[in-house]
């Protein structure tokens, strides 16, 4: 399985004892458990962990456990950065778009 990096800051960090964290895999709805974490050391208010990851993962969320419980769910971030489109495919996009709107115009 892939590994991926997880970098964050916590803010009071001596409130947390542990970290957890779900993946969600293309097609799916459901999150499920982050099998292996490593805490890695690190600057005292920022943390780093190696996850393993399935190939199919998309989106990954994690939050804190503490001594009074859990915190919410983050924000699910993205596994892999989604690439932004270059000249070449945004041109082609926008003329696949204007011919789109001509065609609709036509049925008009």
């Amino acid at each position: 399985m892939p590994e991926h990096v997880v970098r964050w800051h916590q803010p009071q960090p001596e409130n947390v004892d542990s970290w957890e964290f779900q993946f969600q895999r293309v097609g799916s709805d459901d999150f499920e458990w982050v099998v292996r974490v490593e805490p890695v050391d690190g600057c005292p208010d920022c943390f780093e962990a190696v996850i393993e990851l399935p190939e199919t993962a998309l989106l990954v969320r994690s939050r804190s456990v503490g001594p009074t419980g859990e915190s919410s769910w983050s924000h699910p971030l993205p596994v892999h950065p989604v690439p932004e489109p270059g000249f070449t495919s945004a041109l082609l996009i926008g003329a696949i778009w204007f011919a789109l709107l001509r065609w609709a115009v036509r049925k008009l």
